[in-house]
């Protein structure tokens, strides 16, 4: 993934960070106009588990994307984190169908 004028690969160690998470059950992480976005996936399970409205699940995200940017160099910093209602797609072995969602 290019962003300006540095080649990077950060999705996976992106990734293992928002799930680090004890509300974010799934995330992809994609390049949108030269920028990193994180799209997000909670289930009413893991909410209602840990007392949480998706209301204020998605409030709390732009507060913890800037909680992940500080443990990133500056290249990898997400733009932004997108909440997402439905679980990603995924193949028969449960791998999430990335190519969906660029």
């Amino acid at each position: 993934m290019h962003l300006g004028a540095t080649f990077v690969r950060p999705c996976e160690e992106i990734e293992e960070k928002l799930t680090g998470h004890v509300l974010i059950d799934e995330c992809v992480v994609v390049q949108r106009d030269d920028k990193l976005v994180g799209l997000v996936y909670t289930s009413d399970d893991t909410l209602q588990r840990h007392g949480m409205l998706r209301q204020d699940f998605n409030d709390s995200l732009e507060r913890y994307r800037r909680h992940v940017n500080k443990m990133l160099p500056p290249f990898y910093h997400l733009s932004r984190l997108e909440p997402r209602d439905e679980e990603f797609e995924k193949t028969p072995k449960r791998n999430i169908k990335r190519f969906l969602y660029t």
